[in-house]
This record gives C-alpha cells, sequence and structure tokens, in this order.
C-alpha cells in the first residue's frame, strides 16, 4: 500500500479494488485502489471520504456503495454512499444508525441489510437492519446475537447467518 493502512473496507468496484478509510496510527479518509488484474499495485486516488472513517461496515447495494456505521475518533452512526459510477465520490448521507457502532459485522438477508454486533464503547450484541430497498433507514430490531461481540466475520450460507470468532474484551 502507498502507505500503513489497518480497519478498512475494501470492495470491488468494476475493474478495482478499493480500500476506503481505516487506521494508520488515527482513523483518516484515504480512498486507495488496485486495479483487479494487479491487486499489489495501489495508489492513493486523491479522493478523499466525507470525514475520517475506520472499522466500518461496506456494501454495494444497487447503483451506490455505502459504509455504515465505524470509528470517528469515537462510534459512529454516520452513513456515507457513493454512486457506483463514481466509487471516489462519497457523501454524508445525512441519515444515521439507531446508535453509534463500529466493527460490527454486515450481511444481506433477503430484503434487508443486517449490522450484528460491535463497539460503540462497549462490546454490543445488538442486532441493525434496514430495507435493502432504503438501506439509510435503519431500526433496532429488539434482538440479539447470543454474546457482545466485535471484528468477528459473517457467512450467510443456506437459511443461517453465521459468526465466527470475535472479540469482546
Amino acid at each position: 500500500l502507498p502507505g500503513n493502512l489497518g480497519n478498512s473496507q475494501v470492495l470491488v468496484i468494476g475493474d478495482y479494488i478499493y480500500l476506503y478509510g481505516g487506521d494508520n496510527g488515527s482513523v483518516t479518509n484515504v480512498i486507495y485502489r488496485a486495479p483487479v488484474s494487479n491487486p499489489t499495485s495501489w495508489t492513493n486516488t486523491g479522493a478523499t471520504l466525507p470525514g475520517n472513517l475506520g472499522y466500518s461496515q461496506g456494501l454495494v447495494l444497487g447503483d451506490y456503495i455505502y459504509l455504515f456505521g465505524g470509528d470517528t475518533g469515537s462510534a459512529s452512526g454516520v452513513i456515507y454512499r457513493a454512486p457506483v459510477s463514481n466509487p471516489t465520490s462519497w457523501v454524508n448521507t445525512g441519515a444515521t444508525l439507531p446508535g453509534a457502532l463500529n466493527r460490527s459485522q454486515v450481511a444481506v438477508v433477503g430484503d434487508y441489510v443486517y449490522l450484528f454486533g460491535g463497539y460503540n464503547g462497549s462490546y454490543t450484541n445488538v442486532i441493525y437492519r434496514a430495507p435493502v430497498s432504503n438501506p439509510t433507514s435503519w431500526t433496532d430490531t429488539g434482538y440479539t446475537i447470543p454474546g457482545n461481540l466485535d471484528v468477528s466475520q459473517v457467512s450467510v450460507i443456506g437459511d443461517n447467518v453465521y459468526l465466527f470468532g470475535g472479540y469482546n474484551g
């Protein structure tokens, strides 16, 4: 990479792999990219996110890319969006998650996008969801994962959602 970076979001969009934000000693708004054909040839795009952001969750939904929550210096409920046609042109949607949250896991299940667990000053077992048709309209489901957990990995396999590993202090 052109610089030290951890805890960013990686998304493949068109012919490029993008890294959005992250932590290089403090959270940053940098956007790096590399061609899919040469994924070790990273460059700094010179474009930036609307604010410093690390530990977020990213998804491509329809014609847009979203970053949900993250760390802006502390846990945040921010939702950023960029068009797939211009993946370095980010805006703050002004919408927020039901609560500040970073280090969660995101999955699309049926007609909904879900965020599982995370960190908001303490480890949490919260489950938030938003319709795929309106991914800026989040609600707290009132349900929880079995334990407080962040930085796990999620996979939807068949009719089940699995959270693997993670951290809870």
